[in-house]
């Protein structure tokens, strides 16, 4: 219950900071730090964890030069959950890194919306059952990995 406050609250901080404009001044709690493109759009947001640039990263957003959010990636401990996003704003890709390995379920989607594939991991290695799906979300394969070795298959193709 711990971690999940924690999480909740790192999320509430990030949430604030991100939408309420924060700064990089002296006595703030954390620090925004923005890249910019030659044509003046913002290309990189980093928002840190306490008022020095140096401190630990807790979420980086990316955007293209048309200002279309590309990526965001949000830091707890040593997890990286990155989101990906189609430029027309609809999701593309979430996924999980502890200790810079794959970890939990992966999942990645059509630009119509439809989900394309769900992957798991632990600790780096396959682990699970993985879903493939055609872009008119019918379920077309599943693969069960065991610690990285294919336990079973099925294809519908």
């Amino acid at each position: 219950m711990y971690r999940v406050n924690r999480f909740r609250n790192l999320l509430i901080l990030v949430f604030v900071a991100t939408f309420m404009g924060c700064h990089s001044e002296p006595g703030q709690p954390y620090t925004t730090i923005t890249a910019k493109y030659p044509n003046g759009q913002k290309k990189v947001v980093e928002i840190h964890a306490t008022s020095s640039p140096d401190s630990k990263l807790l979420r980086r957003e990316i955007y293209s030069p048309k200002s279309e959010l590309i990526s965001v990636e949000d830091v707890t401990n040593n997890t990286l959950i990155e989101y990906r996003y189609f430029p027309n704003g609809k999701k593309q890709a979430v996924q999980v890194l502890r200790d810079k390995k794959p970890d939990g379920t992966w999942k990645r989607w059509y630009p119509n919306g439809v989900l394309a594939v769900e992957m798991n991991y632990r600790n780096g290695k396959n682990h699970g059952t993985w879903k493939y799906w055609d872009a008119q979300g019918k379920l077309t394969r599943q693969i069960e990995y065991w610690d990285g070795k294919i336990r079973w298959e099925k294809s519908d193709q």
